[in-house]
């Protein structure tokens, strides 16, 4: 009984999963290579059809490799039989009886194409497959954004304390791993809600503090996670005050916001050099990592409505001993990388 070309490549293609350890380290390293990217790049939390991407990549880079190696195996094998009528080989595929089919030499001249174009089908739909799982997954923010009358993020400030110029004042921070200390020049408690149906990443929090003659001016934001807050006033570092502030940074870290979720914490701000003299209003704006925005709301502390917030503390410390260093003049890594 004569087999098509067909046939003998879906067993070619079958028999060569794991058939040797050449072909488990491929397979392995490409699942490697796929939950390296989910993890990595954040994408466990994201989006359903995101998280499906990569899988469709991983499928169908399978299925191409071992397409590709069925037809080398079967080039190989029809070439072999063209020399040997006789040859003749037991199938992976069973008959009715549970016995293997014996495959005899294929009379088919045009065997070649066939098989490439066995192989250039696979590749196809393959390629097909993996462009519409990205198309639906990466589409525009125009076509997968919120509704115009939904707001992603709702936001406002509980709290704080600023200085009025960017000269050394009553707020510190304290890096014990750099035995130094810091002056800062802002300190903001800020109330952050996903107003989304979908976890949601916050990949941005950009702010910018208004001076008295009308200038907004983007201060620094300090990394909150690397730092102890201090507050002495009069500069008095031999008194001063350990106060217990949960930063923002050290509640959105490497993690996602859930549906409907409200956020409360920290943000630290340094003021460039200069002159200019800042009246307590700030200006906020926030985004995540599929490109929902919420741009330029506006807090005054000078409003008076901030009892919501309070600042706790924690002892009383000497930080004389401590150099002293000015953000402006540190690595960047004290500086949290937007």
């Amino acid at each position: 009984m004569q087999v098509s070309v067909i046939a003998r490549f879906v067993d070619a293609f079958i028999g060569g999963f794991f058939k040797t350890m050449k072909e488990r380290v491929i397979d392995g390293l490409l699942l490697l290579g796929t939950l390296i990217y989910w993890f990595v790049t954040g994408k466990f939390w994201a989006h359903f059809w995101e998280m499906v991407l990569p899988w469709v990549w991983l499928l169908c880079a399978v299925i191409v490799w071992h397409s590709a190696r069925a037809a080398v195996f079967l080039f190989r094998e029809l070439r072999n039989e063209e020399t040997d009528s006789r040859a003749r080989h037991k199938s992976l595929i069973l008959s009715q009886y549970g016995e293997p089919f014996e495959l005899p030499k294929a009379e088919v001249k045009t065997y070649r194409t066939k098989i490439i174009g066995i192989v250039c089908a696979i590749v196809v739909v393959c390629g097909f497959c993996s462009y519409a799982v990205w198309k639906v997954a990466y589409r525009s923010t125009s076509e997968a954004g919120p509704l115009q009358s939904e707001i992603p993020f709702s936001a406002a400030a509980e709290g704080g304390l600023f200085i009025e110029d960017s000269n050394p004042g009553m707020l510190w921070t304290l890096n014990t791993s750099l035995k130094t200390i810091a002056p800062i020049n802002a300190l903001l408690n800020l109330r952050i809600v996903n107003n989304q149906s979908e976890a949601s990443v916050v990949s941005e929090l950009d702010v910018e503090a208004n001076t008295t003659d009308g200038q907004w001016i983007k201060p620094a934001m300090i990394d909150g996670r690397t730092v102890q807050i201090f507050m002495a006033p009069n500069a008095d570092l031999k008194t001063a005050t350990l106060i217990k502030a949960v930063t923002l940074d050290e509640i959105l870290s490497n993690r996602a916001m859930s549906p409907k979720e409200t956020v409360t914490g920290w943000i630290l701000l340094v003021y460039p050099h200069g002159k200019e003299i800042y009246n307590g209003k700030y200006r906020f704006s926030i985004a995540d990592t599929r490109g929902h925005r919420l741009n330029q709301q506006t807090a005054d502390l000078n409003a008076g409505n901030f009892q919501k917030s309070e600042l706790h503390t924690a002892g009383i410390f000497d930080l004389s001993q401590y150099q002293i260093r000015y953000y402006q003049d540190l690595p960047g890594y004290w500086v949290r990388q937007q």
